[in-house]
């Protein structure tokens, strides 16, 4: 929908990530305002769980855009393309910081309705701290009372199908907070296994499966997994809204158990390790190679990414 730069703000010198609304997207009905509510929406919430927005408008060029912090790190879904998945104790620490951001999201009256990984970036705090950030809130639900806000078209399917929740894949328009926890769970699973609860090739053949049998147990990928684990997921991932958590911390408080099983405390992910930061255009700078700058946006290198500590295996489950 859009590019996200690096860029500097002229007065006070501080810099963003600047995203900007492509063109063609900028032309289709509701879009400007679905990409400017993303601003209001991140801006509301006020968690440090949530991707910070310090600006947003339109230029005079008639380009909407939104200023966000700059983070530095990589998403889940670079990361576990990167290395597959991850340790139990690791997934568990980003899951419940996460969910500390979904709930923060869910106590404004909003409903993200995307959760994936490519939606949840893992960076550290200014203490150097691993920090989980929720990204992208372009197609949230705000409940106000007695009325629903939403920029949903009647029959749209909005959303990443592999982690939506069944109810949500046959009428986006009729999702609670509940979905999220849906997709929470999707999220999870796959941290755990590197695998979705439901494999499928095509949308058809997801709906299919959706509507004919329950998702894959984590113990049948995973045979370590403790049993309130597997007890947990196939929780979140009920079909059934009413079967499933009923808010975000209520699945935090199932889930910190969990995590105590595996020695530490859940503040950070130990072994969790940052690489070098890829590469955003700039909106100055010179262009390193292999980096193309645009026309109008000359690329520039990142800084380094914060220091990272030493691995730090987990016991075995058991132990």
């Amino acid at each position: 929908f859009g590019t996200v730069y690096r860029a500097r703000h002229v007065v006070l010198g501080t810099e963003v990530a600047l995203k900007v609304l492509s063109p063609q997207h900028s032309k289709q009905p509701g879009m400007v305002e679905r990409f400017l509510r993303e601003a209001q929406t991140a801006a509301g919430i006020g968690n440090p769980h949530i991707v910070g927005v310090s600006d947003a408008g339109v230029t005079s060029e008639g380009m909407p855009f939104l200023a966000m912090e700059l983070l530095e790190g990589e998403d889940l879904e670079v990361r576990l393309k990167r290395q597959g998945a991850m340790p139990t104790f690791e997934a568990i620490d980003v899951m419940l910081q996460l969910l500390e951001g979904i709930g923060a999201a869910h106590a404004a009256r909003i409903v993200h309705r995307d959760l994936k990984p490519g939606n949840v970036f893992l960076t550290r705090g200014p203490d150097g701290q691993p920090l989980v950030k929720l990204l992208d809130f372009g197609i949230s639900k705000v409940f106000e009372p007695g009325r629903v806000a939403s920029l949903t078209q009647t029959g749209a399917v909005l959303g990443t199908p592999s982690y939506m929740a069944p109810k949500q894949l046959h009428d986006t328009r009729g999702v609670d907070h509940r979905a999220d926890l849906y997709a929470a769970g999707a999220i999870l699973f796959e941290a755990l296994t590197g695998k979705l609860p439901y494999q499928s090739e095509t949308f058809a053949d997801l709906m299919a499966r959706v509507q004919g049998r329950a998702p894959t147990r984590l113990d049948m990928l995973l045979p370590s997994a403790p049993p309130p684990l597997v007890s947990l997921l196939d929780r979140a991932l009920e079909p059934d809204p009413a079967r499933r958590f009923q808010s975000a911390a209520e699945m935090r408080d199932a889930l910190r158990p969990v995590r105590h099983l595996y020695g530490g405390t859940p503040a950070g992910f130990p072994s969790y390790a940052l690489p070098a930061m890829a590469p955003i255009p700039s909106t100055g700078g010179p262009a390193p190679s292999p980096i193309t700058p645009s026309p109008a946006h000359p690329s520039a290198p990142y800084a380094p990414p914060y220091p990272t500590p030493g691995p730090t295996p987990p016991p075995s489950w058991g132990a």
